[in-house]
C-alpha cells in the first residue's frame, strides 16, 4: 500500500507537474516552487547582483535531437558534452570585516525534467555526480573588486515544494531537482585599496593639514575643497560597492568620519575667525552693542582652546588609524579556513 507521503506526493506533483513539452508552464511552476519553498526575502529573482564568475554547468547527453530559439530537446545517456552558462543572482554582502571581506553567496537552479531524467554531476570528471562537488582550493579566479575562493554544487530534490532525501522510497519521477550552487567570495584589496581606500586617506591627510593652518580666507576655501572632494568620493564610493548589503560596509564608515572630520574642521577655522575679535582691542566710537560682542567673544576664549586641541589632535589621530587600515589593506592578504567554510556552510 502506497504510503502517506507518497500520495500527497503524487497529488503535489500532478499540480505541479514538470511538464517537458511546455517549458513555459514549467517557468510558472519553477516561480511557485520557489516562493512555496524558499520563500521571496530568501530568494528574491528581481534583485539583481553582479557576480564575479560563470559556471559551468555538465551534462550527460547522447545527441541533440531538436534545438530551436526557445527549447532545446537531449536524450541523456552517458556521452559528455560541456558548455558554459553564464549565472546572475542576488547576493547579500557582508562588508563589515574589511579588509577580512568573506562574501557567502548562494542560489539555485531548476530543471525543467523529473528527477528520473537528470543525472546531477558539478565535477568535469564526473566521478559521483550525485553526492555533489567539493573543491577546497581552486584556482582563484578573479574579476572586479572579489576573486572566487571556493565553490560548492549540491543537488536537492522536491516532492512538490517540500525538499526530500534521496534515500526515502518516493519514486524519482514524483520529484524535481534542483542544483544549489555556493560560492566563497574574498575582497580583491589590491584593487579596492588604491581606488577608494587610498583617495579617502588622502582626503583625511589634508583635512589634518588644514587643522594646523592658520585661520584665514585661504584656509576656508581649502577646508570647503576637501569637503567638496569627499562628496564627490562619496559618490564614487556607492558606485563601486555592491548594490545589496546587510549593513554599513566599513569604508563607508571611514568616509563617514572623514566628512566628518573635515565639517569640525571648516567650523574651528569659522570659530576662529569670529573670535579674532577679542584682540581687536576697544573703540568708544563703536557704541556699547559693538563692544558687548567683542566682550563675548573674548568670554568665548577658553572654547576656543578646546576646540582648538580638539582640531589639532583629532586629525592627526584618525589620519593615523587610517593609515594603519590603508597598508594593512594593501599588503595584508588574510587567507581563509576553506576547511572551516565548508563543514560550516555547505555540509
Amino acid at each position: 500500500m502506497a504510503s502517506l507521503d507518497t500520495i500527497f506526493g503524487a497529488i503535489v506533483s500532478f499540480v505541479l507537474s514538470p511538464n517537458a513539452d511546455d517549458f513555459a508552464k514549467n517557468r510558472v511552476f519553477e516561480d511557485k516552487i520557489i516562493n512555496l519553498t524558499f520563500g521571496a526575502p530568501t530568494y528574491r529573482p528581481k534583485t539583481w547582483g553582479d557576480t564575479p564568475t560563470s559556471i559551468a554547468s555538465y551534462l550527460m547527453i547522447s545527441h541533440l535531437e531538436a534545438m530551436d530559439d526557445v527549447t532545446q530537446t537531449l536524450t541523456m545517456h552517458g556521452s559528455m558534452f560541456m558548455f558554459d552558462v553564464s549565472l546572475r543572482t542576488s547576493c547579500r554582502f557582508d562588508t563589515r570585516n574589511f579588509p577580512n571581506d568573506l562574501q557567502y553567496c548562494t542560489f539555485n537552479m531548476f530543471t525543467a525534467y523529473s528527477s528520473n531524467m537528470i543525472q546531477f554531476s558539478a565535477n568535469p570528471k564526473l566521478a559521483d555526480g550525485r553526492k555533489g562537488y567539493k573543491k577546497e582550493n581552486p584556482d582563484d579566479l578573479t574579476a572586479g573588486p572579489f576573486k572566487l575562493l571556493a565553490t560548492n554544487a549540491t543537488d536537492m530534490l522536491l516532492l512538490g515544494s517540500r525538499i526530500v532525501r534521496k534515500d526515502t522510497k518516493i519514486p524519482l519521477h514524483l520529484t524535481r531537482s534542483v542544483i544549489s550552487f555556493n560560492m566563497l567570495l574574498q575582497r580583491n584589496s589590491p584593487l579596492y585599496a588604491p581606488c577608494l581606500l587610498v583617495p579617502i586617506h588622502l582626503v583625511a591627510i589634508l583635512s589634518a593639514m588644514l587643522a594646523w593652518l592658520p585661520a584665514s580666507a585661504l584656509s576656508v576655501r581649502l577646508t570647503l575643497l576637501a569637503l567638496l572632494s569627499q562628496l564627490l568620493l562619496g559618490a564614487i564610493l556607492n558606485e563601486e560597492m555592491p548594490v545589496d548589503f546587510d549593513s554599513t560596509p566599513t569604508i563607508a564608515v571611514y568616509a563617514l568620519w572623514v566628512l566628518i572630520l573635515t565639517t569640525a574642521g571648516l567650523f574651528r577655522t569659522g570659530f576662529e575667525l569670529w573670535a579674532e575679535g577679542e584682540t581687536l582691542g576697544y573703540d568708544p566710537e563703536e557704541g556699547e552693542e559693538t563692544q558687548r560682542k567683542r566682550e563675548i567673544r573674548a568670554d568665548a576664549s577658553w572654547l576656543r582652546f578646546i576646540i582648538r586641541l580638539v582640531g589639532w589632535c583629532l586629525p592627526v589621530i584618525f589620519t593615523l588609524i587610517v593609515s594603519v587600515f590603508t597598508a594593512i589593506a594593501i599588503f595584508d592578504n588574510p587567507q581563509p579556513d576553506l576547511a572551516k567554510w565548508m563543514n560550516e556552510y555547505l555540509d
